[in-house]
Formats: structure tokens, sequence, C-alpha cells
């Protein structure tokens, strides 16, 4: 099971790897952040929630996320 760029970077800044499908490796959180800055201009550092309200705004995060991270 593949999760899309955006839900790997969040889980990976969560740090906390809930709900991750086994197997899969995530990079360490500031990577991911580099990595989210770099793809949506915005800078909100180790702050998950943060992260989250911006890629659901955005259309980047799922209903399904939403639903299952609360």
């Amino acid at each position: 099971m593949r999760v899309s760029y955006y839900v790997e970077m969040l889980i990976a800044i969560r740090g906390d790897y809930v709900g991750r499908p086994q197997g899969l490796a995530f990079p360490p959180p500031s990577f991911a952040i580099k990595g989210l800055e770099q793809t949506t201009g915005q800078s909100f550092g180790y702050d998950w929630k943060k992260w989250e309200a911006y890629l659901i705004e955005q259309g980047l995060l799922t209903k399904e996320w939403e639903t299952n991270n609360k």
C-alpha cells in the first residue's frame, strides 16, 4: 500500500506513525518539513496541526485522512 507524499510527510512530522501501513519507512521529521516547505512554499516547522490544516485546506489531504486521524 502506498500513501500519498503529503500523508507520508505529515506522518513523519507527527512522529507517532499512528495508522501507518506496515513495512513503510518514513523520513525523519526535519526531512519531511524541508520537503513540505519546498513543495508548498509554507513554513510551519514542527507544528503538524498547522501543516494538517493547510494541506486539508489546499485539498492535498483527503476527507478519509480527516476522518481517520482526529
